[in-house]
């Protein structure tokens, strides 16, 4: 096979972003249950010889008979360079993360 179609190929497949993680969050409001979805995406990056990392959110709004009643469109995608270690608090849909910052270690508890 000719080194060209794979070297092709092999952009292509990589350029896709890979799920590595979800979390969803229940509420539940008069007979209809809201479900906000944390995800986190990696991709490669080629040109730089880098992996990116982003996450996205959406937010599913689900009648009582189980009935898909309203998808808004997803948070734009936002870049994780900066986070070393996250984790959600099985309890109140918090998201503690330790970020580095010009040499330094932050740690953000941000609500999903």
């Amino acid at each position: 096979m000719d080194p060209g179609v794979l070297t092709g190929r092999f952009s292509e497949l990589s350029a896709l972003a890979l799920p590595v993680r979800a979390h969803v969050k229940e509420q539940d409001h008069s007979g209809q249950t809201l479900y906000e979805v944390y995800t986190e995406w990696t991709q490669t990056e080629l040109v730089r010889g880098s992996r990116l990392a982003f996450c996205q959110r959406w937010s599913l709004i689900i009648e009582e008979k189980h009935r898909i009643q309203c998808l808004h469109p997803p948070g734009p995608a936002v870049p994780l360079a900066t986070e070393c270690l996250s984790s959600f608090s099985p309890i109140q849909g918090l998201r503690a993360v330790i970020k580095e910052m010009s040499g330094h270690f932050l740690l953000e508890v941000t609500e999903l």
